[in-house]
């Protein structure tokens, strides 16, 4: 009996236990469709915002489309403030500009041509579905304008020292004196603004010489300047074959100095003096009734005393034009690195070979449009730096960068050739940049050793090239090297070249080099200044 009622105990099931299995159930569904619904819920808010944020890109790049048509269209034409609407995509529309000197003066009805300015475009994009958004971009379009009549010149610190050279263009010695070097010849003015000038050494400058010391000229030898001497101090000319003046140019031969004059019984001077202080003659010079000495006290003669010129003392400084410290300004080191941004646009970059491979083949390739200019860049480099170029015919303007701390050798082994004219006006440019060790200052600064840098040249070269180096050059460069173009580079004050020919050619690099060969057309004419514009950059931009 115990057992049979146990037995049927065991399969009996309790109502109350099926009615909770049943709301367990239920409640597993009620959450699973609630889980679906959630699903579902963030799966068309993902595709909502997807299309949505589409809509808002399409809108914000035809803003930004309206923002570069509207300036390509101003630097175009300085006067055009506003562009039509899109009628295509992408559609911008309501764009116009404001122009002025800086952002709290947006008030101009033209872009300045030649003074810095500021540009604020505000452009409206529409995108696909419709969606709107606006943006305010604010430019900087700076213009440099080089304090260099006739154009900046090259970089000559300390005496330019290479035995028998013969250099063509003005020649500025910026700092300490020069020394005349024996059958050097300069075509050209020689300047020396913050120096002295030695011409005892049998030279020739086909020019004039200024200078804010002494010249000169004493001894057995002595120069032969075909222009005149012009200097804030004193003239000494007691050489035995020293000659000033050329027979054809009657304004030659002149000695104006706001000191003494002092003339040995052996120099040839075909013009007159005019001095600030006293003159003692060995012998007559050419135009006795022209000169007049004393101008600072008494001028003697009297009636000459209108020759002193204004103001009278200083007769010498007065026909410095342009004057010596704005020579020394133009002229002063201009700091040039290996970012590529500084260099400008329109430029197909290539990454030079750090082991000296030859890259002639970079500069025959084609450019791709809408390049203009090569670059080839080093600055990857951490060794010495060998620029190899082969024989090779050159289409178009190159750059070479090579970082300060690597040393510099520029080796060009074959013919460079172009098709020029020989004076080389129209001939592409090679620019060999060593980049200075500190771009903040406005001096040299050499990081890979004094002295460091070499250049080797073909008798060949159908192009324009800059020599750029904050180190200067070592003493195995080239014996007899041509070279036509800009040598830029500081100087260690010895001699590395012997008998080199240079000849002064105008470079340009936009936005970062313009340099002439020319201080002043003339003594009375400093020349035209050059103006640059460079290229607006985005300073902000903002939604609104």
């Amino acid at each position: 009996m115990l057992v049979n009622l146990r037995l049927r105990n065991a399969g009996h099931h309790d109502p109350e236990d099926r009615g909770a299995a049943l709301v367990a159930v239920l409640i597993v569904m009620i959450v699973g469709v609630i889980a679906a619904f959630v699903v579902a819920a963030s799966v068309l808010f993902v595709i909502q915002s997807n299309a949505k944020n589409k809509s808002t890109t399409q809108a914000f790049v035809a803003a930004e489309s309206g923002r570069d048509a509207m300036l390509a269209a101003i630097v175009a034409n300085h006067c055009t403030l506003s562009i039509p609407d899109a009628t295509s995509s992408p559609f911008y529309y309501s764009v116009s500009a404001t122009v002025g000197p800086d952002e709290g003066h947006l008030t101009d009805a033209c872009l300045s041509a030649d003074k810095n300015a500021t540009i604020k475009i505000v452009a409206s994009g529409r995108g696909a579905d419709g969606s709107h958004t606006t943006i305010e971009a604010v430019y900087n379009r700076p213009v440099t304008i080089p304090p260099s009549p006739g154009g900046t010149m090259s970089y000559f610190d300390g005496s330019f020292l290479a035995t028998q050279s013969n250099y063509t263009g003005d020649l500025v010695i910026r700092n300490g004196p020069y020394a005349c070097n024996s059958h050097s010849t300069i075509n050209g003015d020689l300047w020396v603004p913050n120096g002295t000038v030695d011409l005892s050494a049998d030279c020739t400058i086909n020019g004039s010489v200024y200078a804010l010391g002494d010249i000169t000229a004493t001894g057995g030898n002595g120069a032969t300047v075909k222009g005149n001497l012009i200097t804030a101090g004193n003239v000494n000319l007691t050489a035995n074959s020293f000659a000033l003046g050329t027979a054809s140019d009657p304004t030659s031969g002149n000695v104006y100095a706001d000191g003494t004059f002092t003339l040995g019984n052996k120099p040839t001077i075909l013009g007159a003096y005019v001095t600030g202080r006293a003159a003692t003659l060995g012998k007559p010079v050419g135009r006795p009734g022209s000169s007049v000495q004393n101008c600072a006290t008494s001028p003697n003669p009297a009636a000459n005393a209108g020759l002193c010129g204004t103001p009278a003392a200083t007769p010498g400084t007065d026909r410095t034009t342009p004057s010596l410290a704005t020579v020394t300004t133009m002229t002063q080191w201009r700091n040039l690195g290996t970012v590529r941004s500084a260099w400008g646009s329109n430029i197909q970059w290539q990454v030079g070979p750090c082991g000296g491979q030859d890259v002639s083949g970079m500069l025959q390739a084609g450019l791709t449009a809408p390049n203009t200019r090569l670059g080839i860049d080093y600055s990857a480099c951490t060794g010495p730096v060998t620029v190899k170029i082969a024989a090779t015919a050159l289409s178009s303007d190159a750059v070479f960068l090579v970082p300060p701390g690597s040393q510099m050798t520029v080796n060009v082994t074959g013919s460079l050739t172009s098709g020029a004219a020989a004076d080389l006006s129209n001939a592409p440019q090679l620019f060999f940049i060593h980049a200075d060790g500190n771009l903040n200052d406005t001096a040299p600064t050499c990081a890979s050793g004094s002295a460091s840098d070499a250049l080797t040249l073909p008798s060949t070269v159908q192009a324009r090239l800059m020599f750029y180096t904050p180190c200067g050059l070592n003493n195995s460069s080239q014996n007899g090297l041509v070279f036509k173009g800009q040598f830029y580079a500081n100087n260690d004050g010895s001699a590395h070249w012997v008998h080199p020919d240079f000849t002064c050619t105008t470079m340009s690099w936009s936005p970062v080099i313009d340099l002439g060969c020319k201080v002043a057309a003339s003594a009375a004419d400093p020349g035209p200044t050059s103006t640059i514009v460079l290229p607006p950059s985005l300073n902000t931009q903002k939604e609104i």
